[in-house]
């Protein structure tokens, strides 16, 4: 979701609400719109005003599939949990460095879209003055530290009201998030995926257990097949 209404919080019009829906909707009426993230920094603390502006942002996107990343630990309370249950909103399970008041690893489910974000444990970088997106995000996940959460997400999947799980890797400097990812599958899906080969030159030892190297990685999905009478799909 556009910044204004996460990081910069700066009162929003029905214009602007309007600007931010217009390709979400049509994206959701052609059932193509898996969740709409409303990432929300650190900085965003849980007192009066915030659930105020959480609550009139909420109101404007509603009927979206939305998932809430809150990272301050002021959040974890069972207010929340119970409001997003209610609305429908699916709760952000994150990865991130952890300071005294970060929000922990957890393994929430709200609504039918569970999510899983996972972001890097690079502390030195994180709250840095002058950092970088790429120095903050630069972390390489080891296969014990993501075993955890493969096994959360298959926790989240548990959910009797989880219908669709996402689970989406923000280290994304040199490739990284690429190597994580297709290691989760792997340890998901329980069998070795393929993975571009441009890949293996710098990430090979990481990759090998979990990964065959292809030039072309063909999609692990069905082939679309035309419907009996020839109408297209």
């Amino acid at each position: 979701m556009w910044r204004q209404l996460t990081h910069e919080r700066t009162p929003f019009t029905a214009g602007d609400v309007r600007l931010a829906r217009d390709g979400l909707d049509l994206l959701a009426e052609a059932g193509r719109l898996g969740a709409v993230l409303l990432q929300f920094p650190w900085s965003f603390q849980r007192d009066a005003s915030t659930r105020r502006w959480l609550g009139a942002v909420t109101g404007a996107l509603q009927g979206l599939p939305l998932v809430l990343e809150v990272r301050h630990a002021s959040w974890n309370v069972p207010e929340l949990y119970a409001s997003l249950q209610e609305q429908g909103i699916g709760f952000v399970n994150l990865d991130q460095p952890l300071f005294r008041n970060s929000l922990a690893p957890s393994a929430v489910a709200t609504a039918r879209v569970g999510y899983v974000r996972i972001h890097g444990r690079n502390a030195r970088d994180w709250f840095r003055a002058g950092a970088t997106r790429d120095e903050r995000h630069d972390y390489l996940y080891t296969p014990e530290e993501l075993r955890p959460w493969a096994e959360r997400a298959r926790a989240i999947a548990a959910s009797p009201r989880v219908t669709d799980v996402h689970v989406v890797t923000n280290n994304h400097f040199a490739g990284q998030e690429v190597v994580n990812a297709l290691q989760l599958r792997s340890m998901l899906e329980g069998r070795k995926v393929e993975a571009p080969e441009t890949l293996w030159r710098d990430h090979g030892p990481a990759l090998e257990p979990f990964a065959v190297p292809v030039t072309s990685p063909s999609s692990s999905r069905p082939s679309r097949q035309s419907p009996p009478d020839g109408s297209p799909c």
